[in-house]
């Protein structure tokens, strides 16, 4: 019988079944994937710390408005009790994940800089994880940790100052100036919300009085013999007010923040400024490779339990990050922008801006068996604003967003997004860090 004569639904038949092998063909790699069972074989956090207060001092936020500032309960830069017991809530929630993975505090290795604020925070991980114990005390002793995630700082490494002042620009999308004009609507808001200069700092600044901190010259500014770099004037102090904001919102959940003015609505529009102004400096690559470069090879060697060139990093943390299950960095904000970078990784919690990194926001990347295979992912987990304002004392999970690795896939295309074999995910780092050097 020819097509002619063949009954009509006979074709329509043939066709759909056609149509549904060809899916079924296109689909297959990806079904295969998921009929495979994954088995967790090591993962490796970047977390920042918990909520902690300013770490402007007072004169300085003086400078940026008039008005009365908040009073906090511990000393500048330090963990409160509330951040303490955000950290305890999310890891607490976080355990239960871990234990179904296999992953039990014997296993467990935590990291901490030396800072109050990421060594309370380490504890306070460890205590959620293991409240019976077991978890090998945190590390955090300054000759071994301040190097990695302070290398500049430390003498370990130096700026090359002209190419950050060349990246901080390209960031900013070609000058300070142009960037604070993209950011112009919303600094304007917070102008509104701050205020204006008291008349001494107006003075200060050479301007009348009734200007405010978005009236100040922005400029790139290099401190401390260049071991540190920033951007000062309207753009920094609007990047380190939101941050304030943020921060207030999280330690007060019976209040808004910025003197009442700033509810959750408010802060989601606000977020922006600080995320943009904060990734034009630390995202930087000049920045991101001289900053973390080592925190990125011994994350990834952790990860691999391999040797990429970590010359810097003693054998004390090293030995046992690779060892552990689980390996545990508890940072800053900056570390994880350095890390992000130089991995290609980008990141968008709701409700917060591209690459914000919230009080206890981790980077997390995890090793898998999948059969035969071995891959790797890359995710951000961090509380939603919701839950790092909320009062309510019990276990929160965090959200988590699957960072796509598929730029680090030598054919991309032919594996999930989100996964890159652990090759290739070496080859991305050594290419980006070590051979850069």
């Amino acid at each position: 019988m020819d097509n002619n004569k063949m009954p009509r639904f006979k074709i329509y038949a043939i066709k759909i079944i056609t149509i549904f092998l060809l899916l079924f063909a296109a689909l297959a790699p990806t079904r295969g994937y998921a009929a495979e069972k994954s088995v967790l074989l090591k993962e490796v956090v970047l977390s920042r710390h918990g909520v902690r207060s300013p770490t402007q001092p007072a004169a300085k936020l003086a400078e940026w408005s008039a008005k009365p500032w908040p009073r906090w309960p511990v000393r500048a830069g330090h963990l409160t009790t509330r951040g303490s017991s955000l950290i305890s809530r999310q890891w607490t929630a976080e355990r239960a994940r871990l234990e179904s993975l296999g992953v039990t505090p014997d296993k467990i290795f935590i990291c901490a800089d030396v800072d109050q604020r990421t060594k309370a925070t380490a504890d306070a991980i460890s205590e959620a994880l293991a409240p019976q114990g077991g978890i090998t005390p945190v590390l955090s002793a300054r000759a071994f940790v301040y190097p990695i995630f302070h290398p500049v700082e430390a003498g370990f490494a130096d700026f090359d100052t002209d190419a950050v002042r060349r990246d901080i620009m390209k960031n900013a999308g070609g000058s300070l100036t142009a960037l604070q004009q993209e950011l112009a609507p919303k600094i304007s808001m917070l102008a509104d919300i701050t205020g204006p200069l008291s008349e001494r700092a107006a003075a200060k600044a050479g301007r009348l009085y009734g200007s405010t901190f978005a009236d100040l010259p922005s400029e790139i500014e290099f401190r401390d013999g260049d071991r540190s770099v920033g951007i000062t004037g309207a753009l920094g102090a609007a990047s380190g007010i939101v941050e304030i904001f943020l921060l207030e919102y999280c330690q007060w959940p019976e209040k808004n923040a910025g003197w009442g003015a700033a509810d959750v609505m408010i802060l989601r529009d606000l977020l922006p400024v600080h995320s943009r102004i904060f990734d034009a400096v630390n995202r930087a690559p000049s920045v991101a490779r001289t900053r973390a470069g080592e925190l990125t090879m011994l994350l990834a060697s952790s990860l691999l339990s391999e040797e990429l060139c970590l010359a810097k990093v003693p054998d004390a943390v090293k030995e046992p990050a690779a060892a552990a299950k689980a390996a545990i960095f508890v940072g800053h904000d900056t570390n994880i922008a350095g890390v992000g970078a130089l991995i290609g990784a980008d990141w968008q919690l709701p409700g917060f801006a591209k690459n914000e990194v919230p009080p206890g926001g981790a980077l997390v990347l995890s090793l898998w068996q999948r059969g035969k295979e071995r891959y790797v992912t890359a995710e951000f987990t961090g509380l939603s604003l919701e839950a790092l304002h909320s009062d309510a004392d019990r276990p929160v999970p965090a959200d988590r967003y699957q960072i796509s690795l598929s730029h680090m896939q030598r054919k991309p295309g032919t594996r999930p997004a989100g996964e890159c074999s652990p090759e290739e995910f070496a080859d991305w780092v050594n290419n980006r860090v070590a051979n850069a050097r």
